[in-house]
């Protein structure tokens, strides 16, 4: 599958998830892809979760600026936003396999 924020690759049973931003941000495309990212993993049996330059500066909050924003009035709009935040992360926290930071540069 092809991915706008991020890249997958497998060597044998080792999947390698790169955070492709420059600065390995997470901005919108980052928290609906690393699911579905997930979810192909297939039989490996270990993740590296690196960035392309650097590991990751956290939210891209020039990106998700645009969807936080509308919702702070709306608890339920809001919510939602945080509940996709947190399906990409939990996703990676409950991984039956070890998941492995491969942290270069800014953190």
């Amino acid at each position: 599958m092809t991915y706008e924020s991020l890249s997958l690759a497998r060597s044998g049973q080792v999947a390698t998830l790169t955070l492709t931003h420059p600065k390995g941000a997470f901005g919108p495309a980052t928290w609906r892809e690393v699911p579905r990212a997930l979810s192909e993993l297939g039989e490996a049996r270990a993740l590296i979760v690196r960035g392309a330059r650097a590991f990751s500066v956290g939210l891209d909050l020039r990106a998700t600026a645009p969807l936080i924003a509308p919702a702070l009035g709306d608890p339920a709009k809001f919510a939602a936003v945080v509940d996709e935040m947190h399906a990409a992360i939990e996703g990676l926290a409950a991984l039956p396999i070890p998941v492995i930071a491969a942290i270069d540069g800014w953190c």
